[in-house]
Protein backbone atom coordinates (compact mmCIF):
# COMPACT_ATOMS: atom_id res chain seq x y z
CA UNK A 1 0.00 0.00 0.00
CA UNK A 2 2.79 2.44 0.92
CA UNK A 3 4.66 1.60 -2.33
CA UNK A 4 1.50 2.29 -4.37
CA UNK A 5 0.98 5.61 -2.60
CA UNK A 6 4.62 6.60 -3.17
CA UNK A 7 4.42 5.67 -6.87
CA UNK A 8 1.24 7.70 -7.39
CA UNK A 9 2.78 10.71 -5.67
CA UNK A 10 5.94 10.44 -7.77
CA UNK A 11 3.89 10.25 -10.99
CA UNK A 12 1.67 13.22 -10.17
CA UNK A 13 1.62 16.44 -12.20
CA UNK A 14 3.07 18.26 -9.18
CA UNK A 15 6.49 17.25 -10.46
CA UNK A 16 6.19 19.59 -13.46
CA UNK A 17 5.25 23.20 -14.04
CA UNK A 18 3.08 24.37 -16.94
CA UNK A 19 2.69 27.76 -18.59
CA UNK A 20 0.90 28.56 -21.89
CA UNK A 21 0.82 24.89 -22.89
CA UNK A 22 4.53 24.24 -22.22
CA UNK A 23 5.49 21.82 -19.46
CA UNK A 24 8.91 22.03 -17.81
CA UNK A 25 10.30 19.63 -15.18
CA UNK A 26 10.53 20.72 -11.55
CA UNK A 27 14.23 19.83 -11.49
CA UNK A 28 16.96 19.45 -14.10
CA UNK A 29 18.82 16.17 -13.96
CA UNK A 30 22.18 17.95 -14.44
CA UNK A 31 23.08 19.25 -11.00
CA UNK A 32 19.62 18.51 -9.59
CA UNK A 33 18.66 22.21 -9.65
CA UNK A 34 15.03 22.99 -8.68
CA UNK A 35 12.81 25.12 -10.90
CA UNK A 36 12.82 28.68 -9.57
CA UNK A 37 10.18 30.11 -11.93
CA UNK A 38 8.71 30.28 -15.43
CA UNK A 39 8.31 33.13 -17.87
CA UNK A 40 6.49 33.53 -21.17
CA UNK A 41 8.15 35.47 -24.03
CA UNK A 42 5.67 37.12 -26.36
CA UNK A 43 6.27 38.96 -29.62
CA UNK A 44 3.26 41.03 -30.68
CA UNK A 45 0.34 38.63 -30.27
CA UNK A 46 2.44 35.45 -30.57
CA UNK A 47 3.58 33.23 -27.72
CA UNK A 48 7.17 32.57 -28.75
CA UNK A 49 8.59 30.42 -25.92
CA UNK A 50 8.45 29.58 -22.23
CA UNK A 51 11.67 29.78 -20.24
CA UNK A 52 12.36 28.12 -16.91
CA UNK A 53 15.05 29.30 -14.48
CA UNK A 54 16.71 26.60 -12.38
CA UNK A 55 18.83 27.55 -9.33
CA UNK A 56 20.69 25.64 -6.62
CA UNK A 57 19.09 27.97 -4.05
CA UNK A 58 15.72 29.30 -5.25
CA UNK A 59 15.05 33.00 -4.74
CA UNK A 60 12.44 35.55 -5.85
CA UNK A 61 14.89 38.47 -5.68
CA UNK A 62 16.36 39.22 -9.15
CA UNK A 63 19.29 41.17 -7.68
CA UNK A 64 20.24 38.26 -5.41
CA UNK A 65 19.99 35.79 -8.28
CA UNK A 66 22.17 37.89 -10.60
CA UNK A 67 24.78 38.64 -7.90
CA UNK A 68 24.97 35.02 -6.74
CA UNK A 69 27.83 32.72 -7.73
CA UNK A 70 25.55 29.69 -7.60
CA UNK A 71 25.11 27.48 -10.65
CA UNK A 72 22.16 28.54 -12.80
CA UNK A 73 20.41 26.94 -15.78
CA UNK A 74 17.72 28.08 -18.20
CA UNK A 75 15.53 25.70 -20.16
CA UNK A 76 13.44 27.03 -23.02
CA UNK A 77 10.53 25.37 -24.77
CA UNK A 78 8.69 26.57 -27.83
CA UNK A 79 9.70 28.33 -31.04
CA UNK A 80 11.33 25.98 -33.53
CA UNK A 81 10.52 23.00 -31.29
CA UNK A 82 6.97 23.28 -32.72
CA UNK A 83 5.29 22.77 -29.40
CA UNK A 84 1.90 24.18 -28.49
CA UNK A 85 3.51 27.63 -28.55
CA UNK A 86 5.43 28.63 -31.65
CA UNK A 87 5.78 31.62 -33.91
CA UNK A 88 3.73 30.90 -37.03
CA UNK A 89 5.65 30.37 -40.25
CA UNK A 90 4.59 31.47 -43.73
CA UNK A 91 3.36 27.91 -44.31
CA UNK A 92 1.22 28.07 -41.14
CA UNK A 93 -0.24 31.37 -42.33
CA UNK A 94 -1.30 29.86 -45.68
CA UNK A 95 -3.29 27.05 -44.05
CA UNK A 96 -7.04 27.66 -44.44
CA UNK A 97 -7.62 26.56 -40.86
CA UNK A 98 -5.56 29.59 -39.74
CA UNK A 99 -7.92 31.84 -37.70
CA UNK A 100 -6.43 35.01 -39.18
CA UNK A 101 -7.09 33.85 -42.76
CA UNK A 102 -10.60 32.73 -41.90
CA UNK A 103 -11.35 36.15 -40.42
CA UNK A 104 -9.71 38.00 -43.30
CA UNK A 105 -11.61 35.96 -45.92
CA UNK A 106 -14.92 36.75 -44.23
CA UNK A 107 -14.40 40.54 -44.30
CA UNK A 108 -16.16 42.50 -47.05
CA UNK A 109 -14.39 45.14 -49.07
CA UNK A 110 -14.69 48.36 -47.05
CA UNK A 111 -17.24 50.90 -48.23
CA UNK A 112 -15.65 53.57 -50.42
CA UNK A 113 -12.73 51.33 -51.37
CA UNK A 114 -12.43 50.30 -55.01
CA UNK A 115 -10.62 46.97 -55.05
CA UNK A 116 -8.97 45.36 -58.05
CA UNK A 117 -7.54 41.88 -58.40
CA UNK A 118 -4.76 40.36 -60.49
CA UNK A 119 -4.79 36.57 -60.34
CA UNK A 120 -2.15 34.32 -61.86
CA UNK A 121 -3.38 31.05 -63.41
CA UNK A 122 -1.12 28.67 -65.30
CA UNK A 123 -2.31 27.09 -68.57
CA UNK A 124 -5.25 27.69 -70.87
CA UNK A 125 -8.10 25.98 -69.02
CA UNK A 126 -10.95 27.67 -67.19
CA UNK A 127 -9.55 29.87 -64.39
CA UNK A 128 -12.02 28.39 -61.88
CA UNK A 129 -10.27 25.02 -62.22
CA UNK A 130 -6.73 26.37 -62.34
CA UNK A 131 -3.97 27.56 -60.07
CA UNK A 132 -0.67 29.40 -60.27
CA UNK A 133 1.36 26.47 -59.00
CA UNK A 134 0.86 27.53 -55.38
CA UNK A 135 -2.60 29.06 -54.92
CA UNK A 136 -5.86 27.87 -56.49
CA UNK A 137 -7.89 30.45 -58.40
CA UNK A 138 -10.86 29.79 -56.12
CA UNK A 139 -8.69 30.84 -53.17
CA UNK A 140 -7.27 33.95 -54.87
CA UNK A 141 -10.56 35.19 -56.38
CA UNK A 142 -12.31 37.99 -54.46
CA UNK A 143 -16.00 38.70 -55.03
CA UNK A 144 -17.01 42.32 -55.43
CA UNK A 145 -13.86 43.76 -56.99
CA UNK A 146 -14.09 46.51 -59.64
CA UNK A 147 -11.89 44.48 -61.98
CA UNK A 148 -10.14 41.13 -62.10
CA UNK A 149 -7.36 40.34 -64.55
CA UNK A 150 -6.32 36.72 -65.09
CA UNK A 151 -2.60 36.57 -65.95
CA UNK A 152 -1.57 33.25 -67.48
CA UNK A 153 1.62 32.78 -65.51
CA UNK A 154 3.13 31.29 -62.38
CA UNK A 155 2.65 32.44 -58.77
CA UNK A 156 5.13 35.35 -58.79
CA UNK A 157 3.59 37.34 -61.61
CA UNK A 158 4.60 40.86 -60.58
CA UNK A 159 7.28 41.17 -63.31
CA UNK A 160 5.12 40.09 -66.26
CA UNK A 161 4.15 42.78 -68.79
CA UNK A 162 0.40 42.04 -68.31
CA UNK A 163 0.65 42.59 -64.55
CA UNK A 164 2.70 45.76 -64.91
CA UNK A 165 0.24 47.19 -67.45
CA UNK A 166 -2.75 46.37 -65.23
CA UNK A 167 -1.18 48.05 -62.21
CA UNK A 168 -0.40 51.07 -64.39
CA UNK A 169 -4.00 51.13 -65.69
CA UNK A 170 -5.43 51.03 -62.15
CA UNK A 171 -3.08 53.74 -60.87
CA UNK A 172 -3.87 56.07 -63.80
CA UNK A 173 -7.61 55.45 -63.39
CA UNK A 174 -7.43 56.45 -59.72
CA UNK A 175 -5.20 59.44 -60.51
CA UNK A 176 -7.71 60.71 -63.07
CA UNK A 177 -10.56 60.42 -60.52
CA UNK A 178 -8.91 63.05 -58.33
Amino acid sequence: MLATLAASVLDSAAWAAELAGATLPDTLSAGNKPLNGLGLRKKAMFKVYVGGLYLESPSKDAGTILASDQAKAIRMQGGAARTAIHLPTAIDNMDWSNPFLLTLASLPIAPGVEAHSIVAVKGDGPPEKGDDGVVKYTSAHIDGVASELIVRDRHSTQATPETIEEVRRILYAHLNEQ
